[in-house]
């Protein structure tokens, strides 16, 4: 008799735990756009905006290779580069706040891809 009771339990623990999984996921997710989004804008607003593009270059190299040593490969000089080009994209933060909602970085990335606003939409 105990039987039945213990498989709907695990039933129920079993979507309980899915459930949440699949919001930590999102939420990491959503915490990992608005990073990089920030660190996209960090570096256009304070270093390249500012300077020659030959220079920015040469900064995003050294502070790849300096958030590299300490944060992993996640921060290549490839990597800084699409995070930049994500802030260029998608100026509006409450755009990127939206999307990411419903998005993965990888969606983002092919949206970095796009030359026009009309292929975005």
């Amino acid at each position: 008799m105990i039987e039945p009771q213990l498989t709907s339990l695990h039933n129920s623990l079993q979507k309980l735990i899915r459930s949440v999984q699949k919001k930590a996921v999102q939420a990491v997710n959503r915490e990992m756009i608005y990073l990089y989004w920030h660190i996209g804008y960090e570096i256009e607003t304070h270093i390249l905006h500012a300077e020659r593009a030959e220079y920015g270059k040469e900064v995003v190299k050294n502070l790849s290779n300096k958030l590299s040593m300490e944060f992993g490969k996640g921060f290549s000089k490839v990597n800084l580069t699409y995070f930049i080009r994500f802030y260029q994209t998608f100026q509006d933060f409450s755009i990127v706040q939206t999307l990411s909602e419903q998005l993965s970085w990888s969606h983002f990335v092919l949206f970095i891809a796009l030359k026009e606003d009309i292929q975005r939409m």
